[in-house]
């Protein structure tokens, strides 16, 4: 009988316990590829740099016939928090991309772009929805023969 009258006091005090919140972090990457020699022979897949290897599939429907990658960085943001990369376009000149992880569902991550110039001017923002644990690439001409391409892989825990 005395264990029932404790029961209501425990209840009533693990009700009342404090939660301890874990801000769940994702793992953001950002790749900066040169995209190269748009006229010419036709890429040599087996010619790509290791890190490059596992993206032949997104690159083969790009126009270029080479690639390098330029910059290569991750880091880890709690969902709705935004990390900042310093890197450099095709050219060399330097650049700051901004992802920002918004929301994880049905296996997809909602996900803020903002790449700026030198100047901080934008040249380009957007919304991507990409799955989890893949990448995206975004791309834009920095002369006539070769172009910044960048991808971004988000892994949020779901």
């Amino acid at each position: 009988m005395m264990l029932v009258g404790k029961i209501p006091a425990l209840v009533f005090a693990t009700l009342f316990i404090p939660a301890i919140c874990i801000a769940e972090n994702c793992e953001v990457g950002v790749q900066v590829i040169k995209g190269s020699e748009k006229e010419g022979k036709s890429t040599d897949f087996g010619s790509l740099g290791k890190s490059l290897v596992a993206m032949e599939p997104q690159l083969k429907k790009l126009p270029y016939k080479k690639y390098d990658e330029m910059t290569s960085r991750r880091q880890k943001v709690a969902l709705g928090k935004e990390s900042r990369f310093s890197v450099s376009d095709a050219m060399g000149r330097p650049q700051t991309v901004k992802v920002q992880p918004v929301s994880v569902s049905d296996k997809r991550v909602e996900v803020l772009v903002n790449w700026l110039g030198a100047d901080s001017s934008k040249l380009l923002s957007t919304k991507v929805r990409v799955l989890n644990g893949e990448s995206v690439m975004l791309g834009t001409d920095s002369s006539g023969k070769h172009s910044t391409i960048l991808s971004i892989k988000v892994s949020c825990p779901s």
